[in-house]
């Protein structure tokens, strides 16, 4: 699919797509438990899944989790959409921090009209860029900035290029493309980062991962061999359901796993980011109002590796 209407680099994010991934940021997420619905019980491994409160969740909009850390008592970011906003269009950017001593999410702010106080605060935490698509394609932001502004990687083309995932390295760039000489519908690629914040031609994921309908949302583990997306081509519940494959040492991603009911549903699940150790993780789906994405924390209370319960 060709894009239109490029817009300018520095605009309105409500009127951006914004899809920021972090580099150098501590990849365990922040070990509490959100208010929110009973636990469920899945292959035999005690699940607990939680819909995240009102503070972040809004009944009006959609929303999707971008990263989660432990360090300043947590922090979220995350992109908002308008009531039955399904489209990658006018999402803004927003970031909250959890209060341990009332085990509540403070009310979330939008990073454009409140960048000073984002930058202050990602000083502490040593992040040193971010990466988002605005109108189908992928800029990178850079922290040294006073102000807001993005600019564009080389690796953008005439087609849709979004969803970036930044490995913990900085050095590999998962996105998803509609661009040619993929395997149908939307596929996730990979670029490595040369000199001079420049690119390498992007390499498809390979069959795989990628399949003749849509694939979304990739999430490297730092361990940079686990990989988490979404899609509507594998075998799956019902809309996008969320996968798990591994890279092994010839370079070859496995068949993927899907991860099951309760974290699957016949809805759209999505935008799945897990911490170092794979069990607790969050992400968003409209399985709780079909209208708009929600935001899901879920916690398995084993180390737990997934073995599709999907036949």
């Amino acid at each position: 699919m060709k894009k239109t209407n490029i817009f300018p680099i520095v605009i309105l994010l409500s009127v951006l797509t914004i899809m920021p991934v972090i580099t150098k940021a501590k990849s365990i997420l922040n070990r509490h438990d959100p208010s929110g619905s009973i636990a469920y019980n899945y292959s035999g491994n005690s699940v607990e899944i939680y819909k995240l409160s009102q503070e972040i969740n809004n009944i009006k909009t959609s929303e999707y989790p971008i990263f989660v850390s432990e360090l300043n008592n947590g922090i979220i970011y995350f992109t908002e959409t308008k009531k039955g906003g399904q489209s990658i269009t006018n999402k803004d950017f927003y970031f909250s921090r959890f209060d341990s001593t009332t085990s509540t999410w403070e009310k979330p702010f939008n990073i454009k009209e409140e960048y000073d106080k984002f930058i202050e605060i990602n000083k502490k935490m040593n992040f040193s860029e971010i990466f988002i698509s605005i109108n189908y394609d992928i800029y990178r932001v850079d922290f040294k900035n006073k102000e807001f502004s993005a600019q564009k990687i080389n690796i953008n083309s005439k087609y849709i290029e979004t969803s970036p995932c930044i490995s913990e390295d900085g050095g590999s760039l998962y996105f998803v493309s509609d661009r040619k000489d993929g395997f149908g519908g939307k596929d996730i690629w990979v670029s490595e980062r040369l000199s001079n914040n420049r690119w390498a031609k992007p390499q498809n994921l390979g069959k795989e991962i990628n399949t003749k309908n849509n694939e979304e949302s990739p999430f490297l583990m730092s361990d940079r061999t686990t990989l988490y997306f979404s899609s509507k081509g594998h075998n799956g519940i019902g809309g996008y359901d969320i996968f798990v494959s591994t890279l092994d040492e010839q370079g070859q991603w496995s068949n993927p796993d899907n991860l099951g009911d309760p974290v699957n549903s016949t809805s759209d699940d999505m935008y799945y980011i897990a911490d170092s150790y794979g069990n607790m993780a969050y992400y968003s789906s409209d399985k709780a109002d079909k209208h708009n994405q929600d935001i899901f924390y879920v916690k398995y209370n084993t180390i737990y590796r997934v073995k599709s319960n999907v036949k």
